[in-house]
């Protein structure tokens, strides 16, 4: 849950609402005011006394800084706090910013004890009252919503807030979703398959297609305009008609893994050809979708239309091949990092099914690079800070670019791990230790190798005896020692091939 920030005037009820808000939701109440005199080591008062009110805001600042980094709190903040610019940018940031009013005679009523308050010690503390609502009131106006607290039992006012709180937050968060998987989708759709050599088109689970790649247009498109919108059937049926294409899709979409269809379909021209459709289920947030990825086929000997399992590994090569396509650098390096960390795990007999988890992941480690600057990965110099930061969001990239891939999230945990350091200080979550994954771990070993072996844009390769020294010194840290000896052992022995199988 977001915060709930309560900002207003004094004796508008921020404090007793917060209070009954905390209970009520079991959040965490926080009170600027409070927070201040903790920090400080003096009342308000006498903050306003002996340093002026200047060390009173600075104070101020320092605390909504602070508690504007976590979320799930009722936040009871001082009436000034909305003048600040930043301070208001801040709370915004993680949570729900409502405002509380009162009329100038119950704000009166209900702070005339406050004799700590020194805009209250004047000779008309109502006409001040009036006046600084008045000079406050366009920052009021900037909050999310603005709750009346002149009159009505406090239950009613939180339950009021609970509501509106409830209503933005699910609005929030679908927001939020929403931006989340459509970043991926463009991802995979433009980055990956947009490139492939094979025709790829993707379709709801209604059979309408969303994306059709370049090649699919030049082979089956014979006019101008976007198939986008229409019925995968109208570009698949070439004399089925539309049950035993719709009965294909509903066998389709019942499918866990990779499948196929093979079928005659029309191309430009009128020109009818047989192809087999390898495809698979991609999952887009809460919706369901099919990729078709098409390979041309002799239609001698062929009867029927049938649906069939088919091997993952033609949906692994294609999502490869793209990425050899916009990065022949990098696939060349992941070629060698998935021959040398398959040796390493073998030797260290972590059993098949982790095996080709991390041969899958170990080919697709780097695919997040497509979407890094080109200037970045080039540079001959070394990166300053910024082009660094960039770099590192390639493995959470390539994650987000295949995620949808339903049958690859079994090693997203493994390519997201690949800048994990033993020591924790990698990224991008900085664990360390055992809590990397195994297959992980390998394939950090493999990786460092290969690119210690290899010419860069930077440097030129280091001798094998140069790298094994420079891995050594990296046990513990960035590497794990018992994998690293493993490795070395297997290297100085000839086990480990450096000529690409």
């Amino acid at each position: 849950m977001r915060n709930i920030v309560l900002v207003g005037f004094m004796g508008t009820g921020k404090t007793v609402v917060g209070k009954a808000l905390a209970e009520n939701l079991r959040k965490k109440y926080i009170s600027t005011d409070d927070l201040i005199e903790e920090k400080s080591g003096k009342t308000i008062k006498d903050i306003f006394a002996e340093e002026g009110e200047p060390r009173f805001r600075q104070l101020e600042k320092e605390v909504v800084k602070s508690i504007s980094e976590k979320e799930g709190q009722i936040i009871d903040t001082g009436g000034g706090v909305i003048l600040d610019r930043d301070n208001v940018d801040n709370l915004k940031k993680t949570g729900h910013m409502i405002c509380l009013w009162a009329d100038p005679d119950t704000i009166l009523a209900r702070t005339g004890s406050y004799s700590h308050r020194p805009l209250l010690n004047v000779e008309d503390p109502k006409k001040k009252i009036e006046e600084l609502l008045e000079y406050r009131r366009p920052f009021y106006e900037d909050a999310h919503f603005h709750v009346d607290t002149t009159s009505g039992d406090i239950m009613d006012i939180v339950e009021k807030i609970i509501k509106i709180v409830k209503t933005s937050d699910e609005n929030y968060a679908e927001e939020i979703e929403r931006h989340d998987v459509i970043a991926l989708w463009e991802l995979m759709l433009e980055k990956l398959l947009q490139t492939s050599d094979l025709p790829v088109m993707v379709t709801d689970h209604k059979g309408t297609v969303v994306f059709a790649n370049k090649k699919y247009m030049d082979c089956f498109v014979s006019r101008p305009g976007n198939v986008v919108g229409q019925n995968c059937m109208d570009m698949l049926t070439s004399g089925y008609g539309d049950i035993k294409v719709k009965e294909a899709l509903e066998k389709m979409k019942s499918q866990t893994s990779s499948f196929q269809l093979k079928m005659p379909v029309i191309c430009d021209n009128n020109r009818e050809e047989c192809f087999r459709w390898v495809s698979t289920p991609l999952k887009n947030g809460a919706l369901d979708y099919i990729l078709f990825l098409g390979r041309p086929e002799e239609a001698e000997g062929y009867q029927g239309m049938v649906v069939e399992q088919a091997s993952n590994s033609n949906i692994i090569d294609m999502i490869f091949a793209s990425t050899s396509k916009n990065e022949p650098d990098t696939a060349k390096h992941s070629l060698r990092v998935t021959q040398f960390a398959v040796s390493l795990a073998e030797k260290l007999d972590i059993g098949e099914e982790n095996i080709e988890k991390l041969r899958i992941a170990a080919l697709l480690h780097d695919i997040g690079k497509i979407v890094v600057d080109e200037k970045i990965l080039m540079k001959k110099g070394r990166l300053d800070k910024k082009e660094f930061t960039e770099i590192m969001k390639h493995p959470d990239l390539g994650v987000d670019m295949i995620r949808p891939v339903t049958f690859l999230k079994h090693v997203l945990p493994i390519m997201i791990c690949h800048h994990e350091n033993y020591d924790g200080k990698g990224y991008p979550k900085g664990i360390s230790g055992k809590e990397i994954p195994i297959e992980a771990r390998i394939l950090t070993v493999a990786d460092v190798y290969e690119a210690l072996t290899a010419d860069r844009p930077y440097r030129k390769a280091f001798s094998r005896e140069e790298a094994l020294r420079i891995m050594k010194d990296a046990k513990g840290k960035k590497l794990d020692p018992e994998i690293t000896d493993t490795f070395i052992d297997m290297v100085m022995s000839g086990q480990i091939s450096e000529e690409i199988c």
